[in-house]
């Protein structure tokens, strides 16, 4: 079984998610979202028992499909292995359209 890092947790409580225990099966589990301006963000992880991520970035429009499958633009970007704090600024600015050193480390797929 695996849990949130020490090191995660204080982000998990400021951005209002539930830490986790889960089983080391290499599933991708959803284990929060926040906003970000006009984009949602979608976190998901998969233990094994190193932590991998993916990160589903959609952009949020007044006509917002709420299962946040069938909307255009949205972006979905996997890590390697990490804590959630080695990656989560990095992928608020790939949300806000800003290119970063780290874009190189990302595995982009169409949304």
């Amino acid at each position: 079984m695996s849990q949130t890092y020490n090191i995660d947790i204080p982000l998990f409580k400021r951005l209002g998610w539930d830490t986790f225990t889960f089983e080391d099966d290499n599933v991708f589990r959803y284990v929060g979202q926040s906003q970000v301006n006009e984009k949602l963000i979608q976190c998901h992880v998969a233990c094994t028992p190193a932590q991998f991520w993916k990160f589903e970035i959609y952009p949020i429009t007044n006509e917002i499909d709420f299962n946040f499958k069938k909307n255009d633009g949205a972006i979905t970007i996997k890590t390697g292995s990490g804590s959630l704090e080695d990656y989560w600024e990095k992928i608020v600015k790939v949300a806000n359209g800003e290119k970063t050193e780290y874009n190189e480390m990302f595995v982009r797929e169409a949304g």
